[in-house]
């Protein structure tokens, strides 16, 4: 098999996978309104890309991940000083947090559109002017009920 023939067969390869992940991320679906405790999350997605964001009071959360096959993996960004400081951040931390990866969610889509799964917080360090990841924490469970 020459060189040229390989290039075809990767291209061939990419020109059925592109269409297959697209098909298969939006099964099933997972764009929507979600609720956990008085939080309301929307999230919207093209093929397996999927965002999202949760507004809050003094500030708010944004997610940004992908589907696939039911399957649903996020990472959150919080946003707003204050918001973070009521998170327990001091406010030297939230000001250098403000719009950075604060966890990771690993969620399922259940039978009646709910997501289920894992949360996986960061323990940060400011070293200078920067943020550090220092652990991710134990996974706490989480439970998403689909709203509409």
């Amino acid at each position: 098999m020459d060189d040229s023939s390989v290039q075809q067969l990767i291209w061939a390869a990419l020109a059925l996978a592109l269409p297959l992940c697209a098909v298969l991320g939006h099964w099933p679906p997972v764009a929507g309104r979600y609720g956990e405790g008085d939080r309301i999350i929307t999230l919207r997605h093209v093929g397996p890309v999927v965002w999202g964001a949760c507004r809050l009071l003094n500030g708010q959360e944004r997610y940004l991940g992908w589907a696939l096959l039911g399957r649903l993996h996020l990472r959150r960004y919080d946003s707003g000083p204050a918001h973070l400081m009521g998170r327990g951040f001091p406010q030297k931390q939230a000001h250098a947090l403000d719009n950075v990866c604060t966890g990771l969610f690993a969620l399922r889509r259940g039978p009646q559109g709910d997501l289920s799964g894992h949360f996986y917080g960061r323990r940060f360090q400011l070293q200078g002017e920067r943020m550090v990841v220092v652990e991710i924490l134990a996974p706490q469970s989480r439970h998403w009920r689909r709203l509409a």
